[in-house]
């Protein structure tokens, strides 16, 4: 497979296997990765917008993200943090506060990120491991990559 993120174009032996159910085998090729590792990451980044008036926060990561949502509607990220709960008494006497609020929370105990879910499932969470039989895996497409991350982030999404 050459592909950028699989890459295994290194032979590594092979192996003789019936194909038939018959005694005649016939050899299969096999082959290593050419790295040990070939890390993908991932930055994931939020951001809130209001429709009326339309504005938006910043594209950033989630703290950031809801900090600058906040300060749309005026609430200090100061002020936000450090009273470590973002249902303050500024927020609960604002409706646009409240719900940004409320819809925050809900999004921080969701636990559907990218890193959440390979936690739980390790590589299971990939397509590829559908293909993997006995330690060895079997061919891939050229976009396998592209498959793994989209079948990750339906993970997340469904979860």
């Amino acid at each position: 497979m050459d592909e950028d993120w699989y890459r295994a174009t290194s032979p590594s032996g092979g192996f003789g296997i019936s194909l038939d159910g018959s005694e005649a085998l016939s050899y299969i090729e096999t082959y290593r990765p050419n790295e040990s590792a070939s890390p993908l990451a991932c930055a994931q980044q939020y951001q809130f917008c209001y429709a009326t008036p339309q504005a938006c926060g910043p594209l950033a990561g989630f703290y950031d993200a809801v900090a600058g949502a906040f300060e749309l509607i005026g609430i200090k990220k100061d002020d936000l943090f450090e009273k470590r709960n973002l249902a303050t008494a500024e927020a609960s006497q604002n409706p646009k506060a409240s719900r940004l609020a409320w819809f925050t929370s809900i999004l921080m105990d969701s636990n559907s990120d990218f890193a959440f879910i390979l936690n739980m499932l390790g590589a299971d969470a990939l397509k590829s491991a559908e293909k993997m039989s006995t330690g060895l895996q079997m061919p891939l497409p050229l976009n396998q990559w592209q498959l793994d991350a989209t079948h990750v982030w339906a993970i997340s999404k469904a979860y």
